[in-house]
């Protein structure tokens, strides 16, 4: 009894390690008249079936800064959390494949945006510039594998069913 148990409590572990729930931070900034819709905690799935603390965490989010209601950007925001520097570099480090055609995405990589997190891990994000098209190809897609390359390493996820419903949510709320 005590095994079965356990084993109900580790499978309730891995279902909400591979979850994604779908949030929304809003920041209003009334002096430039902008607001910043920005998901939270959208977490892609590594490659194979099981999960493990040694493999990084690796999030996908998207956001929207709107300035007067006026003018919009669209960003896509990745965020590494591991034990090691990837060290994202700036320039064409984000790739994802679309139902096998590729996306390549600029940003100005994590130099300026590490920091060290939860004791010994280490955070390092970057911005990429995106536009409602390209989201909307993504969430009409059957499958997206992101490939994000480090000067120290490169990592490569997948989307997953919470992924794909969060980006379509989004896209939804923000982007029509």
């Amino acid at each position: 009894m005590k095994r079965i148990i356990f084993i109900l409590h580790f499978c309730l572990f891995i279902f909400i390690l591979n979850c994604a729930s779908y949030n929304i931070e809003t920041i209003r900034n009334d002096s430039e008249k902008s607001t910043i819709y920005r998901m939270k905690d959208n977490h892609l799935s590594p490659y194979g079936s099981l999960i493990s603390i040694k493999v990084p965490k690796v999030s996908l989010i998207l956001q929207k800064l709107e300035y007067d209601n006026l003018i919009s950007f669209y960003s896509l925001i990745l965020t590494y959390i591991s034990k090691d520097w990837i060290s994202i570099e700036k320039g064409q480090s984000l790739k994802l494949i679309v139902d096998g055609k590729s996306f390549v995405f600029t940003g100005n990589g994590s130099l300026n945006h590490k920091t060290l997190t939860f004791g010994t891990d280490i955070k390092e994000m970057a911005w990429y510039a995106i536009t409602p098209e390209q989201i909307k190809t993504i969430i009409n897609a059957g499958e997206v594998e992101v490939i994000i390359t480090g000067s120290q390493d490169d990592v490569q996820r997948k989307f997953n069913k919470t992924n794909f419903l969060n980006f379509r949510k989004f896209y939804n709320q923000f982007c029509i």
